[in-house]
């Protein structure tokens, strides 16, 4: 901005100016301000400064224009900040999920690794509870059935076992030597739909 000091002495009279090819009738629309000299020494009793007031206008426009683009670039910044924290705080969701499919998939024991001392650390902390303990039940059931089966197998007897539906589990051996039949082969199909088989219902 260009700003014109000038300099008055006792009576008012222009002792010292920064713009000396003008006068003060070249300008006509202009910002001043006039501040007081308190100093015996020189001979000066004011001094006025004075700004044309088109270049204030000037300064308002830049100001505005530097104002709007600190404000879109402040809204692009928080916006990727908002981004990056979003995709972050949503990791451990994630995880969880995608434990849980492991688990739904038959990879018991899945864990999670969050070390946090919210609510979520909690609900993962008994997440990984839950599923260590799923993981020793489905293994001793898989023992205890393990060891079933090879009894039922071993036995000389035919035996033939149905779920509530009537649905084939168990054909042993020697179930499949009386009935001449495969127990792979019928195992999970009904009953009834077996032994009614042409070459099932003649036996």
């Amino acid at each position: 901005i260009d700003v014109r000091v000038t300099f008055f002495d006792g009576k008012g009279n222009v002792v010292g100016d920064s713009t000396v090819e003008k006068k003060d009738e070249d300008v006509k629309d202009v910002l001043s301000i006039s501040i007081p000299i308190d100093n015996k020494e020189i001979n000066i009793s004011k001094l006025r400064l004075s700004v044309d007031s088109n270049n204030i206008d000037d300064l308002n426009k830049k100001f505005m224009k530097y104002l709007v683009i600190s404000i879109f670039a402040g809204l692009i910044v928080a916006f990727l900040i908002g981004l990056r924290y979003i995709e972050h705080a949503s990791d451990p969701y994630k995880e969880l999920i995608e434990a849980t499919k492991n688990i739904s998939h038959g990879n018991y024991g899945e864990k999670v690794s969050l070390q946090q001392d919210d609510e979520l650390g909690v609900l993962a902390s008994s997440f990984n509870d839950m599923s260590v303990k799923l993981d020793d039940t489905i293994k001793k059931l898989q023992e205890s059935n393990t060891k079933l089966k090879a009894t039922l197998t071993s036995v000389v007897d035919g035996l033939i076992a149905l779920d509530n539906n009537f649905n084939l589990i168990l054909f042993n051996p020697a179930a499949e030597k009386i009935f001449g039949i495969e127990g792979q082969k019928i195992m999970g199909k009904n009953i009834l739909d077996v032994f009614l088989e042409d070459k099932t219902y003649k036996i």
